[in-house]
């Protein structure tokens, strides 16, 4: 088991969960899964690891081995008017 942190735009400071997950999936499984950490995933998400500066986009994408930090946040952001 390792920690990760997970750090989400909007969300109130960092959640960390304890985890196996050596890929994006079996995490994101996890996290939704998960009552203290589930509102942090919406649909359109960008992930990234902080460690390496690597987007988690694919679910067979391999996480970092060791503790580290993920940052999530919107992809896409509605503001304005799109005339």
């Amino acid at each position: 088991m390792r920690k990760i942190k997970i750090y989400a735009a909007g969300a109130d400071g960092i959640k960390e969960v304890m985890s196996n997950a050596t890929t994006w999936g079996q995490l994101k499984s996890e996290i939704q899964s998960n009552q203290d950490t589930s509102y942090l995933l919406a649909n359109e998400m960008t992930v990234r690891v902080k460690e390496t500066r690597n987007n988690l986009e694919d679910a067979n994408a391999v996480l970092p081995t060791g503790e580290f930090t993920i940052f999530l946040s919107a992809s896409k952001v509605k503001s304005g008017n799109k005339n």
